[in-house]
C-alpha cells in the first residue's frame, strides 16, 4: 500500500517544466518538503532551503536532484523548519490571495494604459 501524502517525508517532482504545477503545494500542505528542479514556475512557489531545496534544471540531473533530497533530510531541525513552512507557505496559496494579485497586476496595466 502506497503511504499518504501525510506520511511522505519529501515530495520529490521530477516531471516536465509546468507554469505553475499544484502537486507540490499540495504536498506543502500536509507539512512534506519538496526537492524539484528548478524549470517553469516551480520557483513560484519553492523557496530554496525554506519549504525545499531546488535542483539545478538547465540541465536536469539525477545528481542534482539527489544532493536537493539529501539537502532536504540531511539536518533534523532543519528538516523540522522546512516541514512547517511548507505548510506555512501551502495556505497562502489559495484562490483569495491569487484573484487579490491578479487584480493588483490588472489595476496597474489599466493605470500605465490610461496614462
Amino acid at each position: 500500500m502506497a503511504p499518504s501524502v501525510g506520511e511522505v517525508m519529501v515530495w520529490v517532482r521530477m516531471r516536465r517544466p509546468e507554469p505553475f504545477g499544484l502537486a507540490g503545494p499540495e504536498a506543502g500542505l500536509h507539512g512534506a518538503p519538496i526537492a524539484a528542479f528548478d524549470v517553469g514556475g516551480i520557483s513560484e512557489w519553492l523557496i530554496d532551503g525554506v519549504n525545499g531545496h531546488l535542483a539545478p534544471g538547465d540541465p536536469p540531473t539525477a545528481a542534482g536532484l539527489a544532493e536537493a533530497i539529501t539537502a532536504c533530510l540531511l539536518d533534523p531541525a532543519k528538516y523540522a523548519l522546512m516541514r512547517r513552512a511548507a505548510a506555512s507557505l501551502a495556505q497562502r496559496l489559495n484562490l483569495r490571495n491569487h484573484l487579490t494579485a491578479l487584480l493588483e497586476v490588472l489595476e496597474s496595466v489599466l493605470r500605465e494604459g490610461q496614462q
